[in-house]
């Protein structure tokens, strides 16, 4: 006989997808006497904790019971909210505790617990209680951070599921993501004949996209569709926070508009938290413990105390925890970043960690730069260092969007000319090449040798594009450079790529002049590596020119055995 008559609460739409997490929380449910269903607002904790309790009610003959804590202020009345939802009769002068424990004893009943984020502490309390005295009770909470209680399993909620990167967004290709179908079939509660197509699958994907398959931002973005296209409903989410408001009148109001439930949140953090979780908003694609310790630390908050701070923002499913065998990387996710980057202009802290995170990602480009120059001569770790720029790119690119502002003449140079080499192995030809024209071009009065590092990094990525004349301009200009600079390695460097545009254009009398000179600038100069390229290049101009005694002659001295060692992620270089 059940012992719970209240009923759980219906919803007026379905719940969309889920139906892995839904198995996995019912099963769950089953075998953890305390749940909690952990996530960022609007992730859609709520829904999914309703349709669990619903399917896992075989397992509960004695009922479930659905406890609604986000409109209770006071911890202090928090029993007694259960108390009065299970219908446990009143008991003048018993405390609500001991009475919800006694009125449930030994029956199998679940009590769901949903937005207690705000009551954690309370909460914990009444929950370690009755479980304590009720061995057949099994608790399930909503929250953005776990209550703490011993045994407690913490379910960490994912947003919906997005169109897998790289598919063709095609309609059909659409139709197997979560966060797509949600969008559509939200869209069709107020413009019926709305319909994902082929033709509007790119704006529909970066729709959900941009919204990280947050339910609720979902939810607050279709109902659009009934005023405007896909197309500029997609456009218009760069001001995602203005755009997102009104939701059901009968919702919380902290659910009618995006920023107000991340608001939510933000107003449970201590000064601290806030502090770091606005200055985490100049991270672009994540970060690590070490980049966190620079960038967001100061005033305050000490580096020491990143981590704690770190913990404490993932535990209430602000941050995110990405592990692998090596490291662990952090992230906002995008809309959530976006709502913190605003909270950052309010604090008046924006210039300052901006040029914190720029500072960083400079270090860490010269560094791995010169790291890659040694173990191209050394033949070990090349790779590593290659993936580390691979993983930072999302913030070497916002770095230089700061760096490329007024103020610090040499910033773009310093960030963007040592990549020349990544660029090369990697393969990313026209971005790279881009940063570097546009830092020479906004820093004339830069100091050379910043200049001729990124001509000569802009002319052989030119090269490799097979654009030639700019490819001469900027080598020729950083020749120049170097020349006066008294630099043999630079001259070295350039007259090698200098040669080997003219070897790409035929000129082949040429390229064993410019090979031959920068063969003998880098002997001078002692540089066996390059002294090694040079004969490389022309060994090969002299094949190119069937001249097979001097391509023998020229190729008998060896390349560094790590030469062929590079595991290549672009195009060979020429």
């Amino acid at each position: 006989m059940s012992l719970i008559t209240a009923q759980l609460p219906v919803r007026l739409t379905p719940l969309v997808g889920r139906e892995s997490e839904l198995n996995d929380i019912v099963h769950a449910v089953a075998r953890a006497r305390l749940l909690t269903l952990t996530g960022p607002g609007g992730t859609g904790k709520t829904r999914l904790a309703l349709a669990a309790a619903r399917s896992a009610r075989e397992f509960f003959p004695a009922g479930v019971c659905w406890v609604e804590l986000a409109q209770i202020e006071d911890p202090g009345i928090v029993a007694a909210t259960v108390a009065s939802r299970l219908g446990v009769p009143d008991t003048p002068g018993q405390d609500a505790t001991d009475a919800v424990a006694e009125y449930v004893a030994d029956h199998q009943v679940l009590v769901v617990l949903d937005n207690c984020e705000h009551l954690a502490g309370a909460t914990a309390v009444l929950a370690e209680s009755l479980l304590a005295a009720c061995p057949a009770l099994t608790v399930m909470a909503t929250s953005r951070e776990t209550l703490g209680v011993e045994g407690e399993l913490n379910w960490q909620v994912p947003p919906l599921s997005l169109p897998e990167a790289g598919s063709a967004l095609t309609a059909s290709a659409l139709a197997s993501s979560d966060a797509v179908k949600l969008f559509e079939q939200r869209a069709q509660l107020v413009r019926p004949s709305f319909r994902v197509t082929d033709e509007n699958a790119v704006q529909v994907a970066s729709i959900c996209q941009r919204l990280d398959g947050l339910p609720l931002a979902i939810e607050l973005a279709a109902p659009l569709t009934r005023i405007m296209s896909s197309a500029q409903l997609a456009e218009r989410l760069d001001d995602t926070f203005a755009l997102l408001v009104g939701g059901a009148r009968s919702a919380p109001a902290r659910h009618q508009a995006l920023r107000a439930t991340l608001d939510w949140s933000h107003d449970m953090l201590d000064a601290d938290e806030r502090a770091a979780f606005r200055r985490l908003s100049a991270f672009a694609g994540g970060f690590t413990l070490e980049a966190a310790e620079r960038v967001a630390a100061g005033g305050d908050i000490k580096p020491a105390s990143m981590l704690e701070l770190l913990t404490r923002l993932a535990d209430k499913s602000l941050l995110r925890v990405e592990h692998s065998r090596d490291d662990s990387r952090y992230h906002l996710l995008v809309t959530i970043r976006d709502y913190a980057r605003d909270r950052l202009a309010d604090a008046g802290e924006s210039d300052s960690v901006r040029r914190a995170h720029l500072s960083y990602f400079t270090e860490l480009v010269e560094t791995a730069a010169a790291r890659i120059e040694s173990v191209q001569a050394e033949g070990s770790g090349l790779d590593l260092e290659l993936d580390r720029l691979d993983t930072e790119l999302p913030n070497l690119r916002k770095a230089f969007e700061f760096a490329q502002e007024p103020g610090d003449p040499a910033a773009a140079l310093r960030i963007a000319g040592p990549l020349d080499r990544y660029a090369y192995l990697r393969g990313r030809y026209a971005e790279i090449r881009q940063w570097m024209d546009a830092a020479v071009t906004s820093c004339p009065d830069a100091p050379a040798g910043l200049r001729a590092k990124a001509l000569l990094g802009s002319g052989r990525l030119a090269l490799l594009q097979c654009d030639y004349a700019p490819a001469v301009r900027r080598l020729e200009a950083a020749l120049r450079l170097y020349r006066e600079l008294e630099d043999p390695r630079g001259i070295a460097g350039a007259l090698q790529v200098l040669g080997s545009v003219a070897r790409e254009q035929g000129r082949y009398a040429r390229a064993v002049e410019l090979h031959a000179e920068s063969l003998a600038v880098a002997e001078a100069a002692g540089d066996r590596w390059a002294v090694a390229s040079a004969h490389g290049y022309l060994a090969f101009v002299s094949w190119l020119q069937r001249d097979f005694d001097r391509a023998t002659t020229e190729a008998s001295t060896r390349w560094p055995a790590s030469a062929t060692s590079v595991t290549w992620k672009g195009s060979p270089g020429r």
